[in-house]
């Protein structure tokens, strides 16, 4: 990503600096191409990300992805992601949006950054590249601290990351003069592009970084950038048509790529063979491509009247419905829990969960004597999540609730029956309840199918209390 934040911050300040010095810069046109370049794709990724997580996941991993797409949505995700840093951490494989943490940091430093250009440019325009320069030096010696004694801050926070755009920033500004020598250019070309490849093989989980580490391919992609427009090899080889096509997709390629991987590996934990990262590449240039070309292209060309209005506002619209649907699933448990959602959601979650083990046997070990799996239409069980499946669920912990169904269709024959329906359980626990004020150490005796096998024998050699019926 610290390539991506140089080649960032060289593109942008360019086209910034390009349109100040030419005295047509607008800060709303800014925001609309920014809007346009950004939005259309990382929505569409996050709303197949939730539909994928709302099927694939269990709910306490569905909690913490829900917390991931309001940050996404408001570009915060690298501060959700700091908050999650460290002990209670959860392994970044179960996290889709977690590479969203660097537009976050990207979109922060463009709110705040045009502006302060904007200032120097206007009222101080010799201090500029002194400016910048000061900014890089003050916030790379940040990141070097802040990686030794605050990690998750010094990886995910802008303070401790706009020196790599500032980088390129100074390379836009102009403060390096242009190359002479084709001969310097190819040799500074090849020293960028081994800066940047030698810390791929070299760099392991264990490397501290950003801090120093961050510096090598920072200045490699630096290099790059100022040398390979007149390095014959290098700039040939970058402008080949191959690279410029995945050039061109790069952006949709970010943001599908990692969610195709999550997803992979939350139904298949062991490490992925060759095959399965072969198709998970090809899945990802394919979508990348599909997004590009039917998403990134159409909404950057648009143009109707009142346009920029509409752009603002379908923007708004996106974050606030995004952010609408991580608060309905239940993210942020104080809306959640207080005013209208205790009136459409309380009852219907005593209901269901009473049915659960309510007039059952107490000490067993074999769930199917204790639990209940109950029927329901299908909007109850998409509230409850599966849950009515509950014999099912505590028999195999591990199965997503989402299998739930497909398991009981495998296992049914081993199970008591299933009540019908809601009203058919009540109706069962009702009599058992009344007779329990008189008798407390009575139950209701679950009765096993002929075709029952016990999964461990000792289950059936317990002796069953004469108060069962």
């Amino acid at each position: 990503m610290d390539v991506f934040f140089v080649i960032s911050g060289y593109l942008i300040t360019r086209l910034i600096h390009d349109e100040m010095s030419a005295g047509r810069f607008s800060v709303a046109r800014f925001y609309e191409r920014r809007i346009r370049r950004i939005f259309p794709a990382l929505f569409a990724v996050l709303a197949a990300s939730t539909v994928a997580a709302a099927f694939w996941f269990m709910p306490i991993d569905f909690d913490a992805f829900s917390d991931s797409l309001a940050g996404a949505a408001l570009s915060v995700s690298n501060f959700v992601f700091w908050r999650e840093a460290g002990y209670f951490a959860g392994p970044s494989d179960l996290k889709p949006l977690l590479h969203t943490w660097s537009l976050g940091v990207e979109e922060q430093f463009y709110v705040v950054f045009p502006l302060v250009l904007l200032a120097l440019h206007r009222y101080a325009r010799r201090f500029l590249p002194a400016v910048l320069a000061a900014v890089v030096v003050a916030s790379f010696a940040l990141s070097v601290w802040g990686t030794r004694h605050h990690t998750g801050a010094a990886f995910y926070l802008l303070p401790f990351r706009a020196w790599e755009l500032g980088l390129g920033a100074l390379l836009a500004v102009g403060v390096v003069p242009a190359l002479k020598r084709r001969v310097a250019a190819e040799l500074l070309a090849m020293a960028g592009l081994l800066l940047i490849l030698v810390p791929v093989f070299t760099y392991t989980p264990e490397t501290r970084f950003p801090g120093w580490a961050a510096l090598p391919p920072t200045l490699g992609a630096a290099l790059l950038i100022y040398a390979a427009p007149q390095a014959a090899s290098i700039g040939g080889m970058l402008r080949l048509r191959p690279l410029v096509f995945i050039g061109l997709l790069s952006y949709s390629l970010y943001l599908w790529h990692w969610p195709l991987i999550v997803f992979t590996r939350y139904r298949m934990p062991a490490d992925l063979d060759f095959a399965t990262s072969c198709t998970l590449v090809s899945a990802s240039v394919v979508a990348a491509y599909a997004s590009w070309r039917w998403i990134e292209q159409p909404f950057r060309r648009a143009r109707t009247p009142g346009h920029r209005r509409a752009v603002f506002t379908a923007g708004g619209c996106a974050v606030a419905a995004t952010v609408a649907v991580a608060l309905w699933t239940g993210s942020w448990l104080p809306l959640m829990l207080v005013g209208l959602p205790r009136l459409y959601g309380s009852w219907h979650m005593v209901l269901t969960g009473l049915l659960q083990h309510i007039g059952l046997a107490d000490n067993v070990t074999d769930h199917r004597l204790n639990t209940r799996t109950v029927y329901m239409n299908p909007i109850s069980r998409w509230i409850y999540w599966n849950m009515n499946y509950h014999v099912e669920h505590h028999m195999f912990p591990m199965v997503p609730y989402h299998a739930l169904p497909r398991l009981h269709e495998l296992i049914k024959h081993d199970l008591p029956e299933p009540n019908p329906s809601m009203w058919h359980a009540y109706r069962e626990v009702w009599p058992v309840l009344l007779k329990q004020l008189r008798y407390e150490d009575y139950f209701l005796k679950r009765e096993l199918p002929p075709t029952a096998k016990p999964y461990r024998g000792e289950f059936h050699d317990l002796v069953i209390p004469a108060a069962a019926e």
